[in-house]
C-alpha cells in the first residue's frame, strides 16, 4: 500500500463545511464503534443512524465509510476495546485543565476517510484532476464541489498520481483503480495499492504520429516508414464560432462557460491523441515548432478574426503542456 501525504489549499467556505462534516463523521464512528462492542450487526447500526441527533450533512456513502472505519477499529483494538477517541494524552491534558473542552473536541475530530470503489472511477467522492490542474475535486453532493489545490509535486509523486489519474479515466462501464482518501483541514492522504508490473509496451521504431495544429482544429497523421496508416481530425470550430459571434464581455457568465468548454475540449483532445499514439505503438510524436508574427489589419475583418483566434482563443501551450505529461506516462517522446 502506498500513501501520499500532501498539504492543500481551498476556500474558507470549504474549511467551514469540512469541519461540520468531520464533526458528524467522527460522531458516527464513535457511535458505531460502541455498537460493535455490543455485537450489533452492521445492518442494524446503519438503520439506527436515523435516530441520531445532529447528523444532517452526511449522505449514505459517507455514513457507510464511518461505519466501516468503526469496524476496522473494533478489529484493531479487539484485545483493548476501551479506547479514548482523541487520545489518552489529550484526555489527561483536559483533566489537568491544560487544554479547554473546545480544544479537546477539535482534537477528537477524525480525518474524513472515504473508501475507494472500482465501479466509481476509483473513488465516489473525489476526482483526480492532477495532470491538467494540479488539484483534486471533492464532490460533497451534486451541487457542491470543492477544489483542493495541491503544491508543486516531486517527480516521484507525479509519476504515481499521474498514473493513478490515468487508470481512473475510464468509461462508466469500466472499472477504475481503487484509492482511498483521508482529509484533515490541512492535509490530504491518498492511499492505493502498488501498481502491478505491466508488460512493457514495445514501440515501433519506424512508426510516429505527426500533429498539424491550427487554432480551431488539430489534425493527426500516423505514419509507418513514411506511409500514412491513420488520419484523424479534431475540430473546435463550433465552440470557436460561438465565442467569436457572441458580443459578450470576458466576465459574462455565458462567455466564461464557452471559455471553460474550450479549455476542457482542448485537454480532451490531448488525452485522445496520447492514447492514439499508445494504441498504434508510436515511439515518437512530432509537433510543429510554430514561430510567427501576425499583423492586424483593421480594414480586413478576416485578419481581425484570425488575430483574435491566434492570440486570445488558441490554447496551444495548454495543449502542448498537457500532451507532454500524458506522453511521459506512456514513455513516448515528443
Amino acid at each position: 500500500m502506498i500513501t501520499i501525504k500532501l498539504p492543500y489549499q481551498s476556500t474558507n467556505k470549504f474549511k467551514e463545511v469540512l469541519k461540520i462534516i468531520r464533526k458528524e463523521y467522527s460522531s458516527v464512528v464513535r457511535y458505531s464503534y460502541n455498537r460493535y462492542q455490543e455485537n450489533i450487526s452492521q445492518k442494524d447500526i446503519r438503520n439506527s443512524l436515523k435516530s441520531l441527533n445532529n447528523i444532517n450533512h452526511l449522505d449514505a456513502w459517507i455514513s457507510q465509510c464511518a461505519i466501516m472505519e468503526a469496524k476496522q477499529l473494533s478489529v484493531r483494538f479487539k484485545k483493548h476495546p476501551s479506547i479514548i477517541f482523541g487520545g489518552k494524552f489529550n484526555f489527561k491534558q483536559l483533566v489537568a485543565k491544560k487544554i479547554t473542552k473546545e480544544q479537546f473536541k477539535n482534537k477528537r475530530l477524525l480525518p474524513l476517510n472515504i473508501q475507494g470503489e472500482q465501479l466509481n472511477k476509483g473513488n465516489r467522492k473525489f476526482i483526480l484532476d492532477i495532470i491538467e490542474n494540479n488539484q483534486i475535486i471533492f464532490k460533497l453532493n451534486t451541487k457542491q464541489h470543492f477544489n483542493l489545490e495541491l503544491p508543486s509535486l516531486s517527480n516521484n509523486y507525479k509519476k504515481h498520481l499521474y498514473k493513478l489519474q490515468q487508470l481512473n479515466e475510464v468509461k462508466n462501464s469500466e472499472k477504475g483503480y481503487t484509492y482511498s482518501i483521508r482529509l484533515t483541514d490541512t492535509h490530504i492522504y491518498i492511499s492505493f495499492e502498488e501498481f502491478k508490473t505491466e508488460q512493457q509496451i514495445v514501440y515501433n521504431e519506424h512508426r510516429y504520429l505527426g500533429i498539424d495544429m491550427n487554432p480551431d482544429s488539430i489534425g493527426v497523421s500516423i505514419l509507418d516508414k513514411n506511409k500514412i496508416i491513420h488520419t484523424q481530425e479534431y475540430s473546435l470550430i463550433q465552440i470557436f464560432n460561438k465565442i467569436l459571434n457572441a458580443s459578450l464581455s470576458s466576465d459574462n457568465k455565458e462567455m466564461m462557460y464557452y471559455q471553460n468548454k474550450l479549455r476542457f475540449e482542448t485537454l480532451q483532445i490531448s488525452k485522445s491523441i496520447s492514447k492514439l499514439a499508445k494504441h498504434f505503438q508510436c515511439k515518437t510524436v512530432f509537433i510543429e515548432d510554430l514561430k510567427f508574427q501576425q499583423k492586424l489589419n483593421k480594414k480586413q475583418k478576416y485578419n481581425h478574426i484570425g488575430n483574435r483566434k491566434n492570440k486570445n482563443l488558441w490554447k496551444r501551450q495548454l495543449f502542448v503542456n498537457n500532451l507532454v505529461k500524458r506522453l511521459n506516462i506512456f514513455g513516448i517522446k515528443l
